[in-house]
């Protein structure tokens, strides 16, 4: 039997200024400051985006994540809200008609993300964070 949808990794989508960017990450249990346990996101890394601050509307991914799936290609992607869940959201998969494959799902180059300022931004509060985690560790490892 053929799937009617392709198996993607987990997404998330993030607004920032006039775009809504589509991230994968993988999810991790850890223990909170507080002393319980809670699910932090880990390895994340933007493979799209929509162009709009809504978050809804066709998604356009980078040709790197479209090498990585490549039955995305056979599909045009929106994500729309759902009528099932209240105040969710789901991704469409609308098989594509124009037989090319990649037509207009790829963000070029020259679009890429690094040329928006408030995602520069984003990515550089994550790197810190990202530091001041493993500074937090190392100092729970000499404490200890």
């Amino acid at each position: 039997m053929t799937r009617s949808t392709p198996k993607l990794p987990c997404l998330y989508f993030v607004h920032a200024g006039k775009y809504t960017y589509v991230r994968t990450y993988s999810s991790k249990w850890e223990q909170m400051p507080n002393g319980r346990m809670g699910s932090v996101k880990r390895n994340i890394k933007t493979v799209g985006r929509i162009d709009n601050s809504s978050g809804l509307g066709e998604v356009h991914f980078k040709a790197e994540f479209l090498a990585q799936f490549p039955e995305l290609n056979r599909y045009n992607v929106t994500r729309q809200t759902s009528a099932s869940r209240q105040g969710g959201h789901q991704l469409i998969f609308t098989p594509r008609t124009d037989h090319a494959g990649t037509g207009g799902t790829a963000i070029s180059a020259a679009a890429d993300d690094r040329a928006d300022p408030m995602l520069q931004a984003l990515q550089q509060m994550a790197e810190l964070e990202k530091e001041n985690s493993s500074l937090r560790t190392e100092v729970k490892c000499l404490k200890e």
